[in-house]
């Protein structure tokens, strides 16, 4: 049996469920666990792949102080042996899809496969082109366990790439 594959997530403060606007501002933190739509995925992924970190930050301090938080990001890449970096899902978020955008861009061009979702017409989408692979949700949150396993499946066909 191959060895399972290593995920770090990233996550906004909405879907961390810490808070919304409010929050906006929360500093980037790493958890050593999934949270969040993390869970779902650590689960479905079963024996085959584990969450080993979530990030989470606030939408305003990572498009205040981005370059901060894309060092925190590749510190736990590198640290964690990550096989896959996951970002969201956003579905309509045009802030936190802009930072699932840029956090995939750079664990990529760090060498690490990455993957998120959001709207086929969010604004992020338009503006990374093909640069990354996102996988399309629907407008709501109501989407989530279709959205998550979709994420899965591809995350689990990543591993043997």
């Amino acid at each position: 049996m191959p060895e399972p594959i290593r995920v770090v997530h990233y996550l906004n403060q909405v879907y961390a469920g810490i808070g919304r606007d409010e929050k906006s501002d929360l500093p980037a933190e790493v958890r050593e666990r999934p949270i969040g739509p993390a869970r779902l995925l650590n689960y479905l992924m079963g024996d085959r792949g584990s969450v080993v970190s979530t990030i989470v930050c606030g939408d305003g301090y990572f498009h205040e102080r981005r370059s901060e938080v894309l060092a925190i990001l590749e510190s736990v890449l590198q640290e964690s042996h990550t096989d896959l970096m996951v970002a969201g899902p956003a579905f309509d978020l045009e802030s936190y899809g802009l930072a699932c955008g840029a956090v995939c861009l750079a664990a990529r061009d760090m060498g690490v496969p990455s993957l998120t979702a959001m709207t086929s017409s969010s604004y992020a989408v338009m503006h990374y082109g093909g640069q990354l692979r996102f996988v399309p949700t629907g407008p709501t949150p109501g989407d989530m366990l279709e959205t998550v396993s979709q994420l899965c499946r591809i995350a689990l066909g990543e591993a043997g790439d």
